[in-house]
């Protein structure tokens, strides 16, 4: 009787940890995606911000170049009048 009594504890043992592996396995199926889609969207944010910073960068740079040409052409007209 004692062996049937361990070996039905050892059933129920063994259940409780295949329940256990299959709700593992549920959470890991559902938080996996999460995780990668906002693993993505950080780089996709840090990816915007660089190009931000590098279009604000060439604004800067090209609106310098129109003032200096603006500056030149000015200077350049009342000398030849």
């Amino acid at each position: 009787m004692e062996g049937e009594v361990k070996e039905i504890q050892m059933e129920i043992a063994a259940i409780k940890r295949d329940r256990l592996d299959v709700m593992t396995k549920r959470q890991m199926n559902v938080f996996t995606p999460i995780t990668k889609l906002r693993e993505e969207l950080i780089r996709a944010k840090t990816l915007a911000e660089e190009e931000r910073t590098r279009r604000e960068k060439y604004e800067t740079k090209l609106k310098d170049l129109e003032l200096k040409l603006s500056e030149i052409c000015h200077k350049e007209i009342p000398g030849h009048k």
